[in-house]
């Protein structure tokens, strides 16, 4: 019975103390996305790039996120392309979450302004009118400003060079902004 016990005092530990090192972001954004196969070479470019990551701080200063993100040429409506994304985040300047520190009678909370950081990704489209998936890994840089105790804006630009079938190429460039929400 103690060993249950303390089994279940170190998982009730390790998920309240993980869940403070976790976050959501709701991004949306410009996108330009350029494709070349071996008969075609087309562009498109617009507002319309949507992305959904939940994030956790493994180190002080580095994330892992997962998310899936989807492009619509329209904006709300035309042709669509989606997928899940999975990265790093690195804070080079800040750490990647709050500082906190709690005893029974006081409790402190410490929030960095801005937080500025590079990642690096890999992703996977699933694109609607050409029925192919690409693949490949991408890189880019944001900044995470904080707003309130539970909530950050943010701004990200990534760069995705991805590899499809029979040596087909799509280049994506997005420029996201949105909330981060700290759980």
């Amino acid at each position: 019975m103690k060993l249950y016990l303390k089994a279940l005092f170190i998982f009730l530990f390790i998920f309240e103390s993980g869940l403070t090192k976790s976050k959501v972001d709701l991004l949306f954004g410009f996108f330009s996305l350029e494709a070349t196969t071996k008969e075609k070479k087309g562009n498109v470019s617009n507002i319309g790039s949507y992305q959904l990551n939940y994030r956790y701080a493994f180190a002080s200063n580095t994330e892992l996120s997962i998310g899936y993100s989807l492009i619509a040429s329209k904006t709300f409506t035309g042709d669509f392309g989606f997928g899940p994304d999975i990265g790093f985040a690195y804070f080079p300047f800040s750490t990647a979450n709050v500082i906190e520190a709690q005893s029974e009678s006081t409790s402190y909370k410490s929030y960095e302004i801005y937080k500025p950081y590079l990642s690096a990704s890999f992703h996977q489209r699933q694109y609607q009118s050409i029925q192919s998936s690409y693949a490949g890994f991408g890189f880019g840089f944001g900044l995470e400003i904080y707003w309130k105790s539970n909530t950050s804006i943010k701004v990200e630009f990534r760069y995705l060079p991805l590899g499809g079938p029979d040596n087909a190429i799509s280049n994506e460039m997005d420029i996201f902004s949105g909330l981060t929400f700290h759980l």
